[in-house]
């Protein structure tokens, strides 16, 4: 008993030892960490900087953290590259040529770099590009960068102290009838970088000035005859109302005989980065499917905090449906300026076409059945030739018209009406087509980009001709390719606009998705107004179906003049309506 007991005894002493032993090896591995947080050391110019990291308290050890990884044990803190310089509160204009100025639009901003007051080139993203305006009349003009410059005359008699009062500043990134004012927050350092160029044969001495409520700041600049100067304008008012008034001073006497031109232009410099994109209008929200997206009308503006914002070019963000064709399926346009997004909802849908019945009388039998003007058409009610349509409106596009429907005695006549607000896209416009056949000595004439460049009429013969052939019944056909798979359910044809000759008797149209296998969506048969030299454009309406390709073919020709058989096509539109 008692050799038993000690064996427990030295068991349970085995245990504890082994327990102090692998417990400080295991660190924190056995309890909570308490970490501290190192806070990040940012780099500067001139040294390297140390990353965010965090040291337990009780362990000593050294961790990252990320949210894809969480904490991660590091043997020591993780160093910043050098960086680049730190916006300071000096700036200056600096000719990009790096010698003398020559124009007002040769000069780019620089700042001295608050660590190592070296001069640097501000990121042009922090910049926003003003001129300068006299309501009072100040000429305006281009700068060959895009911006735009504002032209002032002191006539001669002017006497030292004489000012012009300039007021609002205006947007050179969008036109110089755009009045804005130059933003400023409370009690925040705007600082506005300006270029004047001395147009006449004297030197002169300015003093340039901003005032709001009573404050103001004034700099005085000297401009040499015929040459340019920079000069920096610190402004900073307690109150965060964003307008101010500017003023020039001309600080000299002019004589009777002279005048002085000054131009000025320049830049006010935003210290936030892009903080979010606006996008302030478009026009619209409802698209016809088949419409592609016109981001000229887009008006996007960067809002750079400070109560900054800046009217951004088109070329500066990307939209995600730029030149795509809309479909159902898109539902928003999203705006992307440095990391930043906007968006707004669309909705794209089918262009579509009421009809309204005038009157129409309905025989069954012995019985007759009146339709009250205003109701839709019946469903299920058959026309050219037995095919049922959801579109109402004769083959020669005429407002109203008669239908007799099967060999029964009954006459429908109907009203069109178009009650969308959506705009009807040509699908076809501009789209490449192919031919059956060229006649290589017509071409030139009559090239095949005609049947779709958009020109219907022109009082010549703007379209495409098939070959001269001796029987009317040779098939001739020509294909549009729409670019992509899209709904389609109209084709309008239309003659040869100078003279409406050799349009086809018989023709039908087929589409297809692959342009291998196509399916038969509408067919005429005894169309002889070409006979009469008519004009009228041909609505051809189908069940709407999904189609990339969209071939007619004339399988009976007319003839012309010389008694020859041909086809042609002065404009073939597609539509979804």
């Amino acid at each position: 008993m008692k050799r038993k007991s000690s064996k427990i005894i030295m068991l349970v002493l085995s245990l504890v030892l082994l327990i102090g032993c692998v417990l400080p090896l295991g660190g924190c591995d056995y309890c909570q960490h308490k970490l501290k947080e190192l806070e990040k050391v940012p780099a500067t110019c001139l040294a390297t900087g140390l990353r965010t990291a965090y040291k337990c308290e009780k362990c000593g050890q050294m961790f990252k953290y990320s949210d894809a990884t969480g904490l991660v044990e590091i043997s020591k803190r993780e160093t910043l590259p050098i960086a680049g310089h730190t916006v300071g509160e000096k700036y200056i204009g600096v000719p990009k040529s790096g010698g003398a100025a020559s124009s007002l639009s040769d000069y780019e901003v620089h700042a001295e770099c608050a660590v190592c007051e070296q001069y640097f080139k501000v990121n042009t993203e922090n910049l926003i590009a003003f001129a300068p305006s006299d309501y009072a009349g100040g000429k305006h003009f281009d700068l060959d960068d895009g911006t735009v410059a504002t032209r002032y005359t002191f006539a001669g008699g002017t006497h030292s102290g004489d000012k012009k009062t300039i007021e609002p500043l205006r947007d050179s990134k969008t036109n110089d009838n755009a009045n804005v004012e130059v933003p400023f927050a409370a009690n925040v350092n705007r600082y506005l970088v300006m270029f004047v160029h001395n147009e006449s044969n004297i030197d002169v001495d300015i003093r340039y000035g901003a005032e709001r409520n009573g404050e103001r700041c004034l700099t005085d600049v000297h401009v040499p005859a015929n040459g340019f100067a920079s000069f920096l304008v610190t402004i900073k008012f307690s109150g965060g109302d964003p307008r101010s008034w500017h003023e020039l001073y001309m600080m000299q006497d002019l004589a009777q005989d002279q005048a002085v031109t000054l131009s000025f232009s320049g830049y006010f410099y935003a210290s936030s980065k892009v903080q979010a994109i606006i996008i302030e209008k478009y026009g619209k929200t409802e698209f016809a499917i088949g419409e592609t997206l016109d981001v000229d009308k887009l008006v996007v503006v960067a809002d750079y905090g400070e109560n900054v914002k800046r009217t951004l070019k088109p070329d500066e963000y990307s939209v995600n449906l730029k030149d795509k064709v809309l479909t159902e399926e898109d539902k928003e346009v999203v705006v992307t300026f440095k990391k930043k997004s906007a968006k707004y909802s669309i909705t794209v849908k089918r262009f579509f076409r009421k009809v309204t019945l005038v009157g129409a009388t309905f025989a069954n039998g012995s019985s007759t059945m009146e339709v009250e003007q205003g109701k839709p058409l019946p469903s299920g009610i058959t026309m050219n030739r037995g095919k049922v349509f959801d579109h109402w409106i004769d083959i020669y596009g005429e407002q109203y018209t008669e239908y007799v429907v099967s060999d029964s005695d009954v006459t429908l006549k109907a009203v069109y009406k178009d009650d969308s607000t959506l705009e009807k896209i040509n699908l076809a416009l501009n789209k490449m087509c192919t031919v059956s056949e060229i006649d290589e000595r017509e071409a030139p004439y009559f090239p095949v980009k005609n049947l779709t460049d958009g020109i219907k009429s022109n009082g010549t013969n703007n379209s495409w001709v098939s070959k001269s052939h001796s029987s009317a019944t040779d098939p001739v056909w020509v294909e549009v390719d729409l670019g992509n798979v899209i709904a389609v359910n109209e084709v309008v044809l239309y003659p040869r606009n100078g003279d409406g000759v050799y349009f086809p008797i018989d023709y039908y149209i087929e589409i297809s998705v692959d342009g291998e296998e196509y399916t038969k969506v509408f067919e005429m048969i005894g169309d002889t107004l070409s006979t009469q030299r008519d004009k009228r454009p041909r609505y051809c309406f189908f069940s709407s179906e999904n189609a990339q390709y969209v071939r007619i073919t004339a399988t009976r020709m007319s003839a012309g003049g010389g008694g020859d058989y041909r086809t042609d096509y002065g404009e073939i539109e597609v539509y979804y309506a």
